[in-house]
């Protein structure tokens, strides 16, 4: 089933007026929860843009400036989940075309962002991944598939470079 985006008003309050710098933070929740998208106590900075309102939020989290989340299919963020800068958040892929036409039809497919994660600056975490819970991923990855709770991931792609299970190690 194919979502249909909303509106070219929706996206001018969620988008235009929601991603203004001249917007304070609670006015900026305001105006995205007006659109649907409940920030659940994570704080959002300026420059963000969502492609609908089927993404959902923990408590605790920070979403810093310019991330995007082409949300086609749903995004589920944990709590304490922190965004680098302009980390780009995708759920919808297409099947392979004809020659004459190589994007083929769209394939929607939900992501999952567990608790506590941190995506570092420009993630781009591919459609259909679910990223465990407390699991660090290094600024520039690109994660295309799975990654198992309490790891440290870095690379294109993302590739798990060590166990976090004990923090001290």
């Amino acid at each position: 089933m194919q979502h249909v985006s909303p509106n070219r008003l929706w996206h001018l309050l969620v988008n235009v007026l929601g991603a203004s710098a001249f917007l304070t933070q609670e006015q900026r929740v305001a105006l995205l929860a007006r659109g649907g998208i409940h920030m659940n106590g994570t704080a959002i900075r300026p420059g963000c843009w969502f492609h609908s309102d089927r993404v959902s939020f923990g408590t605790g989290g920070m979403i810093n400036r310019g991330a995007v989340f082409e949300n086609v299919a749903a995004i589920s963020v944990g709590s304490g989940v922190f965004f680098g800068p302009e980390v780009m958040v995708l759920t919808s892929t297409h099947d392979f075309g004809s020659p004459a036409q190589r994007a083929g039809t769209l394939v929607p497919k939900e992501v999952s962002i567990g608790d506590g994660c941190w995506l570092g600056a420009r993630v781009t975490v591919f459609p259909g991944v679910r990223i465990g819970d407390g699991c660090i991923i290094g600024a520039g990855s690109v994660v295309t598939r799975d990654i198992e709770p309490n790891q440290l991931c870095s690379g294109v792609p993302a590739q798990p470079r060590r166990s976090l299970e004990d923090p001290l190690r």
